[in-house]
């Protein structure tokens, strides 16, 4: 048997690099066809200034929109040897905790890259200054707690992300980089929080789920 001539092997193997770019570039935009539902779960994220895991629920319009649910909980930044005494220690690690309510649409402006505009629910508790004493008159210092500046916040606001999500298969992974948080209507609150919680940075809210 013979070999082709040079011209007639790189006229083969041209369009099957071609085709290997182009399914490479597309994976997770193909992936995404003919999906229905997604959940996804974030073990770790940073939003409405505590720490947070995630569960999100979404609903595929398209290959390109996917309507999505998210329930966050939110926890301290904190650690128990924040503070003078055990005391003050307790009360920071208060400062963050909460629930919210996310629901949005994700839509891929390319084949992984996302924006996400969102609107929220949120119920969190913030702790913004302690203040301790200290006695020098006993035998060792001893420090106690005298005043705190603490409040609760319940409000309605919006919210817009990026990021990216790969597909493969019916395995996700993706993370929202960065969000810009915006409250819109305030509930409830209580203590100086108001004033201090109208907007807010997430950032790198990574996840993991199945699409089937």
């Amino acid at each position: 048997s013979t070999s082709g001539t040079p011209t007639e092997t790189r006229s083969q193997v041209t369009p099957d690099i071609e085709k290997i770019l182009n399914s490479t570039s597309g994976d997770s935009a193909a992936n995404r066809m003919d999906k229905q539902f997604t959940v996804n779960a974030s073990i770790v994220g940073f939003t409405f200034g505590a720490r947070s895991t995630s569960l999100e629920l979404g609903y595929h319009l398209s290959p390109n929109s996917i309507l999505t649910v998210q329930f966050a909980d939110l926890k301290t930044l904190y650690d128990n040897d924040y503070g003078n005494t055990d005391e003050e220690s307790d009360i920071w690690l208060t400062s963050g905790r909460g629930r919210a309510i996310t629901a949005g649409l994700k839509y891929f402006t390319t084949n992984s890259f996302y924006i996400k505009p969102e609107i929220y629910s949120r119920d969190q508790e913030k702790v913004y200054s302690t203040t301790t004493s200290s006695s020098f008159f006993s035998s060792s210092s001893t420090s106690s707690l005298i005043d705190t500046e603490r409040g609760t916040i319940r409000d309605l606001g919006a919210s817009f992300k990026i990021g990216n999500q790969w597909q493969w298969e019916n395995f996700t992974l993706g993370c929202d980089w960065v969000g810009y948080t915006q409250s819109l209507s305030v509930i409830e609150q209580t203590g100086d929080v108001d004033s201090r919680e109208n907007n807010s940075i997430s950032l790198l809210n990574f996840y993991l789920g199945a699409t089937f």
